[in-house]
């Protein structure tokens, strides 16, 4: 017997960019740091997850099931990432800014 379309998309190695988007939480958020030093705090699903101060040249990620919250305190050295899509700088440079990311997050509302 030959097995399902929904069983070979379960045999590692078959249909990879299915299994991987399967896999993928709902809120995905990376965060690249840019000419200046920024703090940065981050909430995932309500947990307090990353303090700290990054310098120039450093990237993160993280993912989520229901949200994301980013606080920076040099809005303008952020460069945001959410669910693969690039949003440009958080914000201007030494803004402190918080977004929430969540699914269904209209995009223009951070613009």
């Amino acid at each position: 017997m030959f097995p399902t379309l929904e069983q070979w998309t379960r045999i590692e190695g078959v249909f990879p960019d299915l299994l991987e988007a399967q896999q993928r939480k709902p809120v995905r958020l990376g965060i690249r740091v840019v000419e200046h030093p920024s703090w940065l705090r981050v909430i995932v699903d309500g947990k307090t997850v990353f303090e700290a101060t990054l310098q120039p040249g450093a990237e993160l990620n993280w993912e989520a099931e229901r949200s994301i919250v980013l606080r920076t305190g040099n809005a303008g050295g952020v460069l945001v990432t959410f669910n693969d899509r690039p949003l440009g700088l958080m914000g201007r440079f030494g803004e402190v800014k918080e977004v929430r990311f969540e699914p269904g997050l209209d995009l223009r509302s951070l613009q």
